[in-house]
């Protein structure tokens, strides 16, 4: 109880009960908790979102967060200084808006990639029809993979194979938290270009989810973690999967 209401005086902007929770329940020092982030700026370019050209491009990705009758999608270009550049966003209907949408910005298929966490069976029958991946974001830190002959660990799992009635889907498991620890760095480095004219609910999408003080029930350690703060975060969801996408191809 001490803890929730410390963090409910938190954030209506009294921290001391907090800290003191912290210093002397926990016994735990503060500047131990590293550094909070606060709500992520995202920074602006000049172009237009319409005929947008990538220099340098040298892949696109399509990511899409399945929701209940509906999707959410971001498509980005990586050019070859490892600089996202957001080509669309937002909320598609059906499943052939999906498929018009990566017609339209001609991505292939092995650069495509669903979320699976809402209703897994039928996203991955949908990724295995069209040839695309499965991925889904875990509480692990790291996975090992073996790379000639010895354990390399990163923040992405080796690639899984799943049938769904009869149906091969190829799957990728991710480190949530590390992947929205990389995509902040991406923004906060400037390796990130949004168009001026990006929708509203994007920027809202993006600025979700923010850095927070968050206890083990388990330890009682304290720790920095990504969460929600009540808004939509399906576009923070399909970014994080762009920035998986861009590290299995060894472009970040």
């Amino acid at each position: 109880m001490e803890w929730i209401l410390a963090n409910k005086k938190k954030r209506n902007g009294d921290v001391e009960p907090l800290k003191k929770f912290i210093q002397k329940r926990l016994a735990q020092n503060i500047v131990d908790l590293g550094e909070k982030d606060d709500v992520l700026n995202i920074p602006l370019t000049a172009e237009s979102m319409e005929e947008y050209a990538v220099e340098n491009e040298r892949a696109r990705f399509l990511t899409v967060d399945a929701q209940k009758g509906h999707f959410w999608h971001t498509v980005y270009g990586v050019d070859a200084g490892g600089a996202f550049h957001l080509l669309s966003e937002g909320r598609l209907e059906t499943l052939e808006d999906i498929e018009r949408k990566q017609a339209e910005f001609n991505v292939p298929d092995h650069c495509v990639a669903l979320d699976c966490a809402f209703d897994t069976d039928a996203v991955r029958k949908i990724c295995g029809l069209h040839h695309w991946f499965s991925m889904n974001g875990t509480v692990k830190e790291e996975y090992v993979h073996k790379i000639r002959g010895r354990g390399v660990k990163l923040i992405y799992a080796p690639l899984e194979r799943h049938m769904v009635e009869g149906i091969q889907c190829l799957h990728f498991n991710f480190s949530s938290q590390r992947a929205k620890d990389v995509l902040a760095a991406r923004i906060k480095s400037g390796h990130f270009k949004v168009p001026h004219d990006v929708s509203a609910e994007y920027i809202k999408q993006m600025q979700a989810e923010s850095k927070q003080e968050s206890i083990d029930k388990r330890t009682g350690r304290v720790s920095l973690k990504w969460l929600a703060s009540g808004n939509n975060s399906h576009m923070w969801d399909c970014s994080c999967m762009a920035v998986i996408f861009a590290m299995i191809h060894r472009m970040i």
